[in-house]
């Protein structure tokens, strides 16, 4: 991981540590990132962070906005973030409800919680932290995360193939082939499930492929 990127991961928990003083739980580090299998300008960067109790609507928009503020570094991707109360990693449901989250390639780039119904793809990522998600600031991943629910943890990830067939969204930032980029996520997306179905084991998309 390059210094810029190990700085703005900084600068994230150091943001979230002012907005929610005693009540972050801890920041975690998922994806690439933590697996190892990050690309410089094209893989995100993806955080998670726990806090104790639910904040309000404002407080959850205000901490987006400052997320989203902070320059990404030059040899790094987009932010991907959500903040979920800590209730929602201890008895996670199908989808586990959020109270924001950011995408930095999206628009608008902070998303409300409050009047969503949830986000399925919070269990794969609750999962992945799990295993192999890297603690920023808190307890260690299998001090916060329960073990998932393997049926719900296949159901999120079957969702997930279908919303990229449906979509034809790109996967990859950047990519100029949109039809191309979607076709390589729903492939590695696909071979990742298959290796966990078979082994047991969660772990990246080129992990899957290989």
């Amino acid at each position: 991981m390059s210094k810029e990127v190990e700085q703005y991961l900084g600068e994230v928990t150091s943001r979230l540590a002012e907005h929610l003083g005693d009540g972050l739980v801890g920041v975690y580090l998922h994806g690439s990132l933590a697996m190892g299998a990050f690309h410089p300008g094209r893989s995100d960067v993806d955080v998670l962070a726990v806090c104790a109790a639910p904040i309000t609507s404002e407080a959850s928009v205000a901490l987006g906005e400052a997320l989203a503020g902070i320059p990404r570094p030059p040899s790094g991707g987009h932010l991907e973030f959500s903040l979920v109360a800590e209730a929602a990693v201890r008895a996670p449901g199908a989808a586990p409800p959020f109270q924001v989250q950011v995408s930095t390639h999206e628009e608008p780039a902070v998303v409300d919680g409050h009047d969503r119904p949830g986000d399925g793809n919070l269990v794969v990522q609750f999962a992945v932290i799990r295993a192999r998600g890297r603690a920023l600031a808190g307890p260690e991943p299998a001090g916060v995360f329960v073990e998932p629910d393997r049926a719900l943890l296949l159901q999120s990830l079957l969702d997930d193939l279908d919303w990229a067939r449906r979509s034809g969204a790109a996967g990859w930032e950047g990519h100029d082939r949109p039809a191309a980029a979607s076709m390589a996520y729903q492939v590695l997306n696909g071979a990742r499930g298959l290796r966990y179905v078979e082994s047991g084991e969660l772990g990246s998309k080129f992990e899957g492929a290989a």
